[in-house]
């Protein structure tokens, strides 16, 4: 095909242009804000502070407030720059990306605990059902899937806001989950009811935080879940409604994936069976150890943090739909988060397969519905 000189010089020209756009936000503190380029130096910082508090809405009140949250920002960024810094060299590549610029970055590590919410339930209740974890494996190496990609089963990402209600959205996305698998007929927007379980679940504390095992054995005693439009979420602690009438999926109690940690060292956690038994049955509920580095995670790469994964560190809980490769083909749990779809990878997380990171194989649930 021939180009005419014309069309071939405003082919060059739009060329030159792109090139000095990508040039200048390399150069250009506020330039590289907008493009994601991150920079240890303090210009750059500032300028990332800038359009953090535009982007966010970010209204401080007063000068000191804001070089507080300033200060926090920077801290932040400071070591998600050395997150990602750490996972080229573990890589032995450059320009791979996990952690950046998300909506906690100005807050202190105890305000970021206000996100997460386990708490653990007794033992002799999280026992009870240790046999259920049924099976052995069939292959000696992972089985990979994600169901997020299979029409009809998943829902969209919420956002728990400043409630320790994760346990009960955890509880709650892993019967959508279920039901989803069963008859495949979700759409996005097909939610169950978070709020009747922080508000009901009579053994767990509401937004001060719970566990699986009371959320399931509510929800079976109560009979099943009521839809989020007839008992919509609001991230505080209401009255528990009793809209028996309207239970819309009955459930009927829970399984362990595979047998839960109830030790300090969790390390052995069969991860090939997780994810055969992932593959075989759909999501599932998990709590993690989600240290301070989960709240610059940003993707697309999987997470490169640093997180314990035994049993007293639990304090998040999450809902895990598969195992899948990441951009350089390495294995990764793929797990729902409820912080919102701006945070992560549209609301989701990589965690890195093999090494039980953050706990994600330590204690594991499928909800039972009919």
């Amino acid at each position: 095909m021939r180009f005419s000189a014309t069309i071939l010089l405003a082919i060059l020209v739009a060329v030159a242009a792109f090139a000095s756009v990508a040039a200048a936000s390399h150069d250009c503190p506020f330039a590289a804000a907008a493009a994601g380029i991150m920079k240890s130096d303090e210009t750059f910082i500032r300028a990332a502070f800038s359009k953090f508090q535009k982007d966010h809405v970010k209204l401080y009140g007063t000068a000191e407030t804001s070089e507080m949250r300033y200060q926090f920002f920077r801290s932040n960024y400071l070591r998600a720059l050395e997150l990602n810094e750490k996972l080229n060299k573990q890589r032995g590549t450059t320009g791979l990306k996990a952690h950046g610029v998300t909506q906690f970055m100005d807050l202190s590590p105890a305000e970021m605990k206000q996100f997460t919410g386990y708490v653990r339930s007794a033992a002799e209740l999280r026992q009870r059902y240790f046999d259920s974890a049924k099976g052995a494996k069939k292959n000696a190496g992972p089985t990979e899937s994600d169901w997020t990609k299979v029409k009809g089963v998943t829902t969209a990402v919420r956002n728990q806001g400043q409630c320790g209600s994760c346990w009960a959205f955890s509880a709650v996305t892993a019967v959508e989950g279920a039901l989803g698998f069963k008859y495949q007929n979700n759409t996005e927007d097909s939610y169950l009811s978070t709020q009747q379980v922080v508000d009901c679940d009579p053994v767990s504390h509401g937004c001060n935080g719970g566990d699986l095992p009371p959320a399931y054995d509510y929800l079976s005693s109560f009979g099943g879940s009521i839809t989020e439009g007839e008992y919509p979420y609001k991230a505080a602690d209401g009255k528990c409604t009793d809209f028996k009438h309207k239970v819309q999926v009955p459930v009927t109690g829970y399984e362990w994936v595979i047998p839960p940690c109830d030790r300090t060292d969790c390390a052995k956690q069969d991860e090939v069976l997780l994810s055969e038994k992932i593959a075989e049955r759909g999501p599932a509920a998990i709590c993690v150890a989600a240290s301070n580095d989960w709240y610059t995670y940003s993707g697309p790469e999987a997470f490169s943090g640093s997180c314990d994964n035994d049993y007293y560190s639990l304090n998040h809980c999450i809902t895990l739909e598969g195992l899948v490769r990441d951009s350089q083909g390495e294995l990764a749990w793929l797990a729902r988060n409820s912080w919102g779809a701006d945070w992560g990878l549209g609301g989701f997380i990589l965690l890195p397969y093999g090494s039980n990171s953050c706990g994600v194989a330590d204690e594991a649930a499928f909800a039972l519905v009919e």
